[in-house]
């Protein structure tokens, strides 16, 4: 007889709860993504308070004006790190494992000054071309002082997004979660305090900026103490061995393997921000900002997959170069039906409270943002049923056919944006950006299902995410 005949559903379900924790893989990846989860959660709220805040005391055209910075300096951010925030996921597992923490220390350090290196050299390029850009590309010349501005931050905000990739590497659940958390609730206190004693009319952007100081900060003290305490353990104890004097790879080496998923995470990030990007060129500050506003709303939806892939991308790297291809295959059917069954009350809240949610916290304008709402709901939903299927291939060598997947849906995203916006506004970008998303995860999980007979997605009516 099956257990459930003879357990309360509530009993039930707490069984499959321990059982799934006591699960020695997937077990790490819940757990990890329990508090990555809560952080994100927070950090959401957290968020949403910042666009209620901006859009009630600074307007439709500020928030418009704080994401085109925002987007416009994420986009230079991704070159400045040539894809390492993605292969160093995979190199401090890949290396511990294969040699010694010692050799993936050395392979932290030797990417943190490249990064350092090269995001100055854009720094300094931005600076000499941001009149081009504030006044040919975008066309608002006004906005000159914060694209010079912008410029002075890819440091920084490059080395942000290493940080964070780098806790996610060593598995500091927490110090990851606390890092999540950290940037949304640094810049709602940032400004929160400027607007109620130094009110100035672009204070979102200022805010903004010196949250990544903070959270940058903080990622730097958290991976160098974890990263000295490895060191400490490696040299105190008979951890020692052969494998720790081997010679750490080259440089070029580790760019050769990250390229393709700096094409790959390029791509990712131009398709989140082509919109946006597109908007500024076509479309005024105050269209930028209701089109931001349902962005972030249909992003409650996928939030939950990004939880999960914060920790879900080591362990794979960690079971697939260990050869236990049985045990991969099992934590991906857990974590893609966990991502579905956690979705899907998201999305029927978005569509039923969306336009109550719009109304009554951003106020009338926003009602303007709820039919791209729903168009992005479309795409945002496929991201989160298809599971974490792009993190699945790129740590298991699939890296190139990923990025030329992105690459696609990238070009699909910009030329029907180009089509779409200058007739239907944040329409068009919204049935561009949720077409271009579906397109790269059904690709994705079409591979998967032909070279590892695994399908990805789950979804109990049809079919079951099964090997």
């Amino acid at each position: 007889m099956r257990l459930k005949k003879y357990l309360p559903n509530t009993s039930i379900l707490k069984y499959k709860i321990q059982k799934n924790l006591n699960d020695v893989h997937f077990g790490e990846v819940l757990k990890g993504s329990i508090f990555t989860f809560l952080a994100r959660g927070l950090g959401v709220f957290f968020a949403l308070i910042l666009q209620v805040i901006i859009a009630r005391f600074y307007g439709a055209d500020v928030l418009g004006v704080t994401e085109l910075i925002n987007s416009f300096l994420t986009t230079v951010v991704i070159f400045a790190l040539m894809g390492t925030q993605v292969s160093i996921l995979r190199f401090i597992p890949e290396y511990s494992n294969k040699y010694s923490p010692l050799i993936a220390f050395k392979v932290y350090r030797k990417i943190l000054c490249f990064i350092i290196l090269f995001a100055v050299v854009l720094s300094f390029i931005t600076y000499l071309k941001a009149d081009f850009i504030a006044g040919k590309i975008f066309k608002k010349p006004q906005f000159l002082s914060f694209f010079i501005l912008a410029a002075f931050f890819v440091p920084i905000r490059s080395l942000y997004e290493y940080y964070m990739a780098v806790s996610r590497g060593l598995k500091l659940i927490k110090g990851f979660a606390f890092l999540q958390l950290s940037l949304s609730l640094s810049n709602l206190i940032i400004l929160s305090i400027l607007t109620l004693f130094f009110y100035q009319k672009f204070n979102p952007v200022y805010s903004l900026l010196a949250a990544f100081i903070t959270t940058t900060l903080i990622g730097f003290i958290l991976s160098e103490l974890e990263f000295k305490k490895i060191k400490n353990l490696v040299i105190n104890t008979n951890f020692i061995d052969s494998k720790s004097t081997i010679q750490s790879p080259k440089l070029l080496h580790l760019l050769f393997i990250s390229f393709p998923m700096f094409l790959t995470k390029s791509m990712n990030y131009i398709n989140n921000q082509v919109g946006v990007l597109l908007l500024g060129i076509f479309c005024s500050e105050s269209e930028i900002g209701y089109y931001t506003i349902a962005v972030k709303l249909a992003m409650l939806i996928s939030f939950i997959l990004t939880a999960i892939n914060s920790m879900i991308a080591p362990k794979f790297s960690e079971l697939y170069y260990s050869g236990k291809l049985n045990e991969l295959f099992q934590v991906a059917r857990k974590s893609t039906k966990m991502i579905f069954w956690s979705t899907a009350p998201i999305l029927i809240s978005l569509i039923v409270f969306g336009k109550f949610v719009l109304l009554n916290f951003f106020g009338l304008n926003f009602i303007k943002s709820y039919t791209p709402l729903l168009i992005i709901i479309v795409g945002q939903f496929i991201n989160a049923i298809c599971g974490p299927v792009g993190y699945f291939l790129n740590m298991t060598g699939n890296e190139r056919f990923v990025s030329f997947v992105i690459l696609i849906s990238c070009i699909i995203n910009i030329v029907l944006g180009y089509a779409l916006i200058p007739k239907y506004g944040i329409n068009g970008s919204a049935v561009a950006s949720a077409i271009s998303i579906i397109f790269w995860n059904l690709t994705m999980v079409s591979f998967v299902k032909i070279k590892y007979k695994f399908l990805f997605i789950y979804n109990p009516l049809f079919f079951r995410c099964k090997k």
